[in-house]
């Protein structure tokens, strides 16, 4: 804003702001005829604006010290709420992803210049729900470890922080999680080929990943599993320990192992337990055209 003096050689200005607060100074006297005002985080509403002038020889006609002027000007400013008027949100890395990868959701909204971010998130086969409320950070960590396969949807919403609604714009996608299956696998006992009745066996397996291993034991009997076959999750070996009678000379055992990815599709996957219900009732995605 300018403000012009009329009848003195050398003007100084000063200028003045009414807000909710009261009235302050924003600019004392100087030979600077102009002031510039900064609105962002400021609240909606009526301004008003005092510019008092008077000439550098003067002590100023009117007021009292310190707050003398020879003459001012006053008008009203309004500030209306501002609003985002464009948002895209984006992933890193790109969809889709293994189970365990942090993810990083970021938000662009445009339009508006104090813009505030939500994001929200859809499970596979859950509910919606808030994941990180409104903030300046225009991004958000999403930790995938433990998650179930399948894909979600985010809503990331975008207001300004002076605007009353529940959102100005938003942006929504999709994104898959999946799991990645072993490659490779082998098995190896300790000590190594045959041992004498008693003895504690060590199987280790070793896949391209940490997996889930089975290890199955086959009696020479008929094939027939032994009671000590196990199956151990999270664990690169077990341990096997077979007493007892042997039958005449020695006995043959076969071992077979296997190995996969945590919660891969090839094998049984832990049912996925009922997501939370949303912390905000009834809620529903904008639509694409809000």
């Amino acid at each position: 804003m300018s403000a012009v003096g009329a009848g003195c050689t050398r003007a100084l200005y000063e200028f003045w702001l009414h807000s909710a607060a009261g009235w302050s100074l924003v600019q004392p006297y100087s030979s600077t005829s102009t002031f510039t005002w900064t609105t962002a985080g400021l609240a909606p509403g009526t301004y008003r604006f005092s510019v008092w002038a008077r000439d550098a020889s003067s002590p100023g006609t009117n007021g009292a010290p310190p707050n003398t002027y020879d003459t001012f000007s006053a008008f009203d400013y309004v500030l209306a709420a501002g609003a985002c008027s464009g948002m895209t949100a984006t992933a890193a890395p790109p969809s889709p992803a293994s189970v365990g990868t942090q993810v990083t959701v970021s938000g662009n909204a445009s339009g508006c210049g104090n813009p505030r971010y939500g994001v929200y998130l859809l499970p596979p086969g859950g509910s919606w729900s808030l994941v990180r409320a409104y903030s300046s950070q225009a991004w958000f960590t999403w930790n995938t470890a433990g998650k179930p396969a399948g894909t979600y949807r985010f809503s990331v919403w975008a207001r300004d922080a002076s605007s009353p609604a529940a959102y100005d714009a938003f942006s929504t996608f999709n994104y898959a999680l999946a799991t990645t299956p072993c490659t490779g696998m082998s098995a190896t006992a300790s000590p190594p080929t045959s041992a004498t009745v008693g003895t504690t066996v060590t199987i280790t397996g070793a896949g391209d990943r940490l997996p889930e291993s089975a290890l199955r034991v086959l009696h020479p009997a008929a094939g027939r599993k032994l009671d000590a076959a196990a199956r151990v999750h999270g664990q690169r070996h077990a341990h096997l320990e077979h007493g007892g009678q042997a039958g005449p000379g020695h006995s043959a055992f076969r071992f077979g192992s296997a190995m996969r990815a945590a919660a891969a599709s090839t094998g049984q996957r832990p049912t996925p337990t009922t997501p939370s219900a949303p912390s905000i009732t009834h809620f529903t995605e904008p639509p694409l055209a809000p």
